[in-house]
């Protein structure tokens, strides 16, 4: 395992098993053992334990000594049925074998006691922290839950209300039961996480998240980026579109959203690292998913779809991680550059689009190929994202910053505030109805301090936080509008602040289902180009993604691009050449604000193809430079590569400057020093190894 790169090891023993105390205490003597030897090793250990979900043998079934069977009042229960969301294995989904009783947790209920304290028995084993699976409202079989009696007298004693009966919403009452979900799981989670730190103050709590930006949040209740505590921190599971080939097969509008769910990823962590799942069927996809992960700043879990119990291919494996390891700070410690954020709202997603129409987890609803069983939505077209103007709203607008090569990072409603916002000149709030008043005041804010917002949609914070509509736009102020009479596009400059940029049209989800819609396009972006700040600018193909970053320590900046040019239903992608122009003067006014004086330019890249002598020196691309500019020649960009710029500085850049500091350029690279101390911030790359594979579903290898 060391010499695959492996920093961290997943031990999933029986814990997804129904246990009395004596298995329990059993497991975890074996939890002891093995973290000793995994620690002789020096790699570290987490346990995997699912905290919504216990599964019964068929042996306990039949004498009635399952979980819900001999805990009936520790289950879930729907909200219109009354039904326990309990049911027995008959092929639902792969963990569960037949016959296998699946009981999903009452959060409120004695089983939050009971699994707060097996977790600190976990905190006492040696392990390193746990990892718990599946904190969810589970919709296997179709229940919405939770409507137990337990959960609905904390409903009450929360919020005062009481739990609706019905899915409805246009039912006040249930789209709070929507907002106090979230609440209540993050408190489950907390609770246990807290009595393990009581034991083991550095242990960790790690949490697998499924729920990505799209709808999955709403229907099962978990909002990853609304759970934020001490020791706690997320592996986000980005799905496939197809379990038996990956991401072989997806169109060119699910590369965007796959894209886009790590780039929500890496946010709904900050500013904690952020962990990611990458899938894959062959070396080459494999390697395409792990690219994705890294440029977008999340660190790596590998694994082959679809059962998750072995590499994609250790070969490649052991050369990605070992690439990664070389240019960890760089890839890891350095800062994004992007000036222009994109908001993410979450009361957004649970209230202007009707999660029990679809998901929206990709695009394309059909396989290319008509032999794929295993395509995420199976021809049911409801479940397209081109389908909801929330969510359709949001991945056009990620669509259309993407086909434009401008930087940008995702902003969590969650974890808004308005110190996060100072690295921004402008906010872009794509079709958001659904604003709390503080997250108003902080955008409020945001522009009375010079900042810029685009705001797209026809009813621009017209409900409050529980998706009621207001009398009155809560941004009528900045907007320079109201309610009665909303134009179809207006540009406002707020007194001393920023400017406002208005478009009644989703021109985002106009875009997104039409890559063609010049028009759209054009008013979102070219229109606001002014206020889109970049400093790079390229004639590569729109299907090529790039990234900002800088390592202020090694006066480093970082151009990433990953290349999706030929995967489209096919996997065949073409190598691209092009041109990248970085404007230095607005690099070093507006990015990196410092007068930056470039000294070496260089590329690194893990890719096959490239063909260097050493990982973190790379190559010297062609270049010229005038002292303003300097125009980079990518050539030959397989899957991913890496633009180095190394600089010297002279003191903090001047805005009215016109010329920036310069110096004639070297032609050879300068090595920089790869050696240095990780943070209790910054995380390697993670290889989850399963040890002892039982019957739930290993999520890494």
């Amino acid at each position: 395992m060391k010499a695959q790169g492996v920093t961290v090891v997943e031990l999933d023993t029986e814990f997804s098993g129904y246990l009395d105390d004596a298995a329990f205490a059993g497991a975890v003597d074996n939890v002891k053992t093995v973290s000793q030897y995994i620690h002789s090793q020096g790699m570290k250990v987490v346990v995997y334990y699912p905290g919504g979900e216990v599964l019964s043998e068929k042996d306990a079934v039949k004498a009635g000594k399952s979980m819900a069977k001999q805990h009936p009042d520790w289950v879930q229960y729907d909200i219109a049925t009354n039904k326990t969301n309990v049911f027995i294995g008959s092929g639902q989904v792969f963990w569960v074998d037949p016959g296998v009783e699946s009981a999903w947790m009452d959060f409120n209920s004695g089983w939050k006691d009971y699994f707060a304290k097996r977790v600190a028995l976990l905190a006492g084993s040696g392990a390193d922290g746990v990892w718990i699976d599946v904190p969810l409202y589970n919709d296997i079989t179709g229940l919405w839950c939770d409507a137990s009696p337990r959960a609905a007298a904390q409903f009450k004693a929360d919020t005062g209300r009481t739990v609706p009966k019905a899915v409805n919403y246009k039912d006040e009452n249930f789209r709070a039961w929507l907002q106090w979900r979230h609440t209540n799981i993050n408190n489950f989670l907390k609770y246990a996480c807290s009595a393990a730190r009581k034991v083991n103050p550095n242990f960790l709590c790690i949490i697998e998240t499924v729920t990505i930006d799209y709808l999955y949040a709403t229907r099962t209740g978990f909002d990853g980026p609304s759970l934020i505590g001490d020791g706690i921190t997320h592996v986000w599971e980005i799905d496939v579109v197809s379990l038996d080939n990956s991401m072989r097969t997806a169109l060119e509008d699910d590369w965007v959203s796959f894209i886009s769910m790590y780039k929500y990823s890496k946010s709904g962590s900050a500013p904690n690292p952020s962990w990611a799942f990458t899938y894959g069927i062959k070396e080459d996809d494999a390697r395409h998913s792990i690219v994705t992960a890294v440029a977008t700043g999340n660190n790596v879990y590998e694994v082959k779809s679809p059962k998750k119990e072995v590499s994609t291919d250790t070969a490649m494996r052991t050369r990605m991680y070992k690439w990664i390891a070389a240019n960890e700070d760089r890839l890891y410690r350095s800062q994004r550059l992007a000036r222009i954020g994109l908001f993410h709202s979450s009361e957004n997603r649970d209230f202007i689009d009707d999660s029990t129409e679809g998901l929206g987890l990709f695009c394309t609803t059909s396989s290319p190929l008509a032999t794929d069983k295993t395509w995420w939505a199976q021809g049911a077209a409801a479940q397209s994202c081109y389908n909801f103007q929330g969510l359709g709203e949001y991945r056009g607008a990620v669509k259309a910053l993407l086909h434009s090569h401008l930087p940008f990072e995702v902003i969590v409603s969650p974890r808004l505030s308005l110190v996060n916002l100072a690295q921004y000149d402008t906010i872009i709030l794509p079709n958001v109805q659904a604003i709390t008043d503080a997250q108003a005041a902080t955008f409020r804010s945001f522009v009375q301090k010079g900042g810029n917002l685009i705001v797209t949609g026809p009813k621009p914070g017209l409900l409050n936080d529980v998706g009621t509509e207001r009398p009155e736009l809560i941004l009528s102020d900045l907007l320079g509008f109201t309610k009665a009479a909303i134009p179809a596009s207006k540009t406002n400059q707020v007194p001393n602040g920023g400017k406002v940029s208005y478009i009644q049209s989703t021109a985002g989800w106009k875009y997104l289902n039409a890559t063609t819609d010049a028009a759209s396009f054009n008013s979102l972006v070219t229109a606001n180009a002014a206020i889109l700040p970049t400093f790079v600018s390229t004639t590569a193909d729109r299907r090529v993604h790039f990234e900002v970053s800088h390592l202020p320590e090694w006066n480093e900046v970082y151009i990433h691009m990953v290349n999706y040019i030929g995967v489209n239903g096919k996997y065949q992608l073409t190598k691209t050449s092009f041109a990248v122009t970085i404007d230095l003067l607005q690099l070093s006014s507006k990015f990196v604000k410092k007068n930056v004086s470039v000294s070496s330019v260089s590329v690194i890249s893990p890719d096959p193809s490239f063909v260097c002598q050493d990982a973190t020196t790379g190559t010297t691309p062609a270049f010229t430079s005038d002292g303003l500019k300097l125009i980079a020649q990518v050539d030959s960009l397989d899957q991913y590569q890496v633009i180095v710029l190394k600089y010297t500085s002279s003191g903090a850049a001047s805005t009215a400057s016109t010329t920036p500091t310069t110096t004639t350029i070297p032609t050879t690279t300068t090595t920089a020093a790869t050696t240095t101390t990780t943070t209790a911030t910054t995380t390697t790359k993670l290889l989850l190894l399963l040890l002892l594979p039982l019957r739930h579903p290993p999520l890494l290898l």
